[in-house]
């Protein structure tokens, strides 16, 4: 009787066993439906790509080397391989760059085209314009020297009536944007009259002065400038 009773336990084990089993193998066939049902769907070229990974996933994967030396060219097939189709580059003296693929195909080089070059050369940079002050238009300076920029008279309200400012010939670039101008009364010549040189930035103009015509200064007034000028 104990015998029966171990034998109908065993069967009784042995039963749900295989339906343990079979509860989890339709378990887990419904999580990969699931699985499946959640996935996107493929179309067009996204379909194409998925199917084409899967076809080289069969087939092992080498390297492509690609090796040229002394130029940039790119290469163009001029017939089709697979993804996994290895390429070797072979460059000889005097002769153009070739390449040559596992399945005998010859690929041609070129160098590229302005429009695939992704360098660009920098320019180089422009060379400094060297700063000479401005001058006056021709109708202040008819008949003046080159070297003269403009001509002020405060009307005598002060000793240094007239004053002229120096360029041109004249003009010293380690001045920087600073000129030279002559301050005088109206005999500069005489013991008690006054004469002197001095230097200001070159947009500032005497405020109490007008600016007049070269040929409105005196004739003593000229002369004496283009003589302090040439000789001092």
């Amino acid at each position: 009787m104990q015998t029966a009773m171990s034998h109908a336990f065993q069967a009784s084990g042995a039963s749900s066993s295989n339906a343990r089993d079979s509860f989890y193998a339709n378990a887990d066939k419904k999580r990969e439906a699931a699985i499946e049902a959640a996935k996107p769907k493929l179309t067009g070229w996204a379909l194409f790509c998925d199917q084409t990974e899967k076809t080289d996933d069969n087939a092992p994967h080498e390297p492509r080397p690609l090796t040229l030396r002394g130029s940039k060219p790119t290469a163009t097939a001029s017939s089709t391989s697979k993804r996994s189709t290895a390429t070797t580059a072979t460059v000889s003296n005097g002769t153009r760059p070739t390449v040559t693929s596992r399945t005998g195909s010859t690929l041609a080089l070129k160098r590229p085209g302005p429009s695939q070059c992704c360098t660009r050369k920098s320019r180089p940079p422009l060379p400094a314009k060297a700063y000479q002050p401005k001058r006056s238009s021709a109708r202040w300076l008819e008949q003046a020297p080159e070297y003269i920029l403009a001509c002020y008279d405060n009307k005598g309200k002060t000793c240094d009536r007239y004053t002229v400012y120096f360029g041109g010939s004249l003009y010293d670039p380690e001045m920087g944007r600073t000129v030279a101008y002559l301050g005088m009364s109206d005999a500069p010549t005489h013991p008690q009259g006054f004469s002197q040189w001095s230097d200001a930035p070159a947009y500032i103009r005497p405020h109490s002065s007008e600016k007049v015509r070269w040929l409105d200064l005196p004739e003593h007034i000229r002369s004496h400038v283009i003589a302090r000028a040439t000789t001092d």
